[in-house]
C-alpha cells in the first residue's frame, strides 16, 4: 500500500461524493419490490475488492476500497455504506462512510438522491445487480 498522509480527515466525504453528480431530486421515488434488498459491493471498475481508487490529482490521493453495501428498501429509501483504508503516518486506518436518501427506478435505470448531500448518483439495475457509475469508476453491487 502506498503512503497516504493526511487523508483520514478528507477521504471519507470524497469517496462517497465521488459516486454522485450534483443536483437534487424532485418527485416521489418508486422502487419495485423485486429490487428491494441488500446488495454487497463486489467490484470497482470490474476489479474484485480491495481496489485502489484515486480521487485527486496527486499520487497520494488514493484509498483502498475494501467493502461496501447498498440497501434498497421497499419504501424507496436507500443506505449505502463503504469501507476503505487509508494510511496515516505509516499505519493503515480503516474508515467507514454511510449515505442515505431516496431511490427510484425507471426501467433499468436507478437514481439515488442523497438526503444529506444534495447529490444524485445514477446507474443501472437488474434483479440481483446494481451498477453505479460516476467520476470514471463503476461500482458493482450484487445480492
Amino acid at each position: 500500500m502506498r503512503r497516504r498522509r493526511g487523508l483520514q480527515r478528507r477521504a471519507a466525504p470524497i469517496v462517497l461524493l465521488g459516486l454522485a453528480a450534483c443536483g437534487g431530486g424532485d418527485g416521489d421515488p418508486t422502487l419495485p419490490s423485486e429490487f428491494a434488498g441488500i446488495y454487497t459491493l463486489v467490484s470497482v471498475n470490474g476489479l474484485a475488492l480491495p481496489v485502489q481508487l484515486s480521487f485527486g490529482l496527486s499520487l497520494t490521493d488514493v484509498v483502498d476500497v475494501t467493502a461496501g453495501s447498498l440497501e434498497l428498501a421497499g419504501d424507496g429509501s436507500y443506505t449505502m455504506r463503504l469501507t476503505f483504508e487509508v494510511e496515516g503516518d505509516g499505519t493503515p486506518v480503516v474508515q467507514n462512510q454511510q449515505d442515505s436518501g431516496r431511490a427510484s427506478v425507471s426501467g433499468s435505470s436507478i437514481l439515488l438522491t442523497s438526503d444529506a448531500r444534495d447529490t444524485r448518483a445514477t446507474g443501472t439495475i437488474t434483479v440481483g445487480r446494481v451498477e453505479i457509475s460516476s467520476g470514471g469508476a463503476t461500482f458493482t453491487f450484487e445480492r
